[in-house]
């Protein structure tokens, strides 16, 4: 239901951007009890290039942006991770010996 709710926002939102994406919305089919998955984002790149150019500007590069902030959350995630493997083996090289747990353990990382 909160999904559905974002994406309520996110299309009122986009229609003060993007106005002619309000039209594709309103003519566009929707089943009952529509999955939010499936309702199409229209994000700039979906649209026409005369479409394009009634929104405001800079639009066109929002989709880049958002991608951009994904690749780097992923890699600040990534590097979090590597960083507590690496603590850990540093921990268990210095701390722990003779033990047949920590070996099977340590396969694992």
């Amino acid at each position: 239901m909160k999904l559905a709710q974002n994406l309520a926002q996110f299309q009122v939102m986009q229609g003060g951007y993007m106005p002619p994406v309000l039209p594709l919305l309103w003519e566009r089919l929707v089943p009952d009890k529509e999955e939010p998955e499936m309702v199409p984002l229209m994000l700039p790149s979906s649209l026409t290039s005369d479409n394009l150019k009634i929104c405001k500007k800079g639009c066109n590069n929002i989709k880049w942006q958002l991608w951009d902030v994904q690749c780097q959350q992923f890699l600040n995630e990534l590097h979090d991770l590597l960083f507590i493997k690496s603590r850990l083996i540093g921990y268990k090289d210095r701390n722990t010996q003779h033990q047949g747990a920590n070996m099977r353990m340590r396969t694992l990382i």
